[in-house]
């Protein structure tokens, strides 16, 4: 892979060293923003990406300068193989930093194989507390296993996020207790603004821009804008940080749709079947599985390069297509 040691940059001059890869598209629950009420029509397993291919891929993404690959499903705990997979991926590119982005609901049953894996974090997603509501939006999940996978994994040592979507009308009344769950857990909250990649469940009326966020937690007794800068504990990324003078805990404000952060993205995205996307609202996309059945590197590098150009320009505005879900993209 020598020829291949070289780093990722978009035609914008922006350092891509980092990958989302969903594992599956099938989950376990059936999230409002995530699906359509009538679901989707799953990838046949034949066309889901082994995790053979997946070991080629990145040990070569590794070797063109990706430095950290996040998995993502669907829901990731749902393909079987799961562990094993995480295993040999630390076997074989123990440089690359692992991260995982989970419903939660599996962490319970897994914890003992978790807490043995070398993660680099594990983000959960978490949108109310509210056993009715939670059912609600999940169409049917049960809360009380979130929070025993929360409660299984929290002190192992692993950096743990919660990653919260605002919904007028849902759950904006609920930022002080979610603060206060994460806090006495020692996890990392996150507010995300509600994309409109389904206008199935998107509109504007349950939109809560980070703007209005930012006014929420500023409203909040002791909260006021983190020097990122010279806080080294704060994670780089999307989120623009919060801190609390009086407990010293922190939040992130994602604002995925009124401030785009295309300016600092490091970032691609891989589908289950391996479907390579510059952006998560690009209308374009690359199939990798040829080249991955070949074990063609040279290939590889050929498709990462056009995706890198296809990556959208700081500051224009975004695409969507309401025919997508974030379920077959990877959330």
């Amino acid at each position: 892979m020598g020829s291949l040691n070289r780093h990722l940059i978009d035609s914008h001059g922006r350092i891509v060293d980092y990958a989302r890869i969903s594992l599956t598209d099938r989950c376990n629950y059936r999230c409002i923003y995530c699906m359509p009420e009538r679901g989707v029509e799953w990838v046949p397993h034949s066309q889901i990406i082994s995790y053979e291919d997946l070991l080629f891929l990145i040990g070569w993404m590794f070797g063109a300068g990706i430095r950290k690959v996040r998995f993502t499903g669907g829901e990731l705990f749902v393909r079987k193989g799961l562990i094993p997979f995480l295993r040999a991926v630390n076997e074989t590119v123990p440089d690359m930093k692992i991260a995982l982005t989970t419903n939660a609901s599996l962490l319970a049953q897994y914890a003992g194989e978790i807490k043995n894996l070398k993660l680099a974090g594990i983000n959960i997603s978490l949108d109310t507390l509210d056993e009715g509501k939670f059912s609600e939006i999940t169409r049917g999940g049960n809360l009380k296993d979130v929070l025993e996978g929360i409660g299984a994994v929290k002190d192992f040592g692993i950096p743990l996020k919660m990653n919260m979507v605002l919904i007028r009308g849902f759950n904006d009344g609920e930022i002080q207790d979610m603060l206060d769950y994460t806090s006495s857990r020692g996890i990392l909250l996150r507010l995300i603004e509600f994309m409109p990649l389904d206008n199935e469940v998107w509109t504007k009326d349950r939109f809560i821009s980070s703007f209005d966020a930012i006014d929420k937690i500023s409203g909040l007794n002791g909260w006021a804008p983190a020097a990122v800068k010279n806080d080294p504990s704060l994670p780089l990324g999307p989120a623009k940080y919060y801190v609390n003078s009086m407990t010293g805990q922190r939040v992130g404000i994602i604002s995925a749709v009124t401030s785009h952060y295309c300016e600092s993205c490091n970032r691609l995205r891989i589908n289950s079947s391996g479907m390579l996307f510059p952006c998560l609202f690009s209308n374009f996309s690359l199939d990798l599985r040829p080249a991955l059945i070949a074990k063609d590197s040279e290939e590889l590098f050929r498709i990462f390069s056009s995706a890198l150009e296809m990556k959208p320009e700081i500051g224009v505005k975004h695409n969507t297509d309401d025919s997508k879900h974030m379920v077959q993209i990877g959330g």
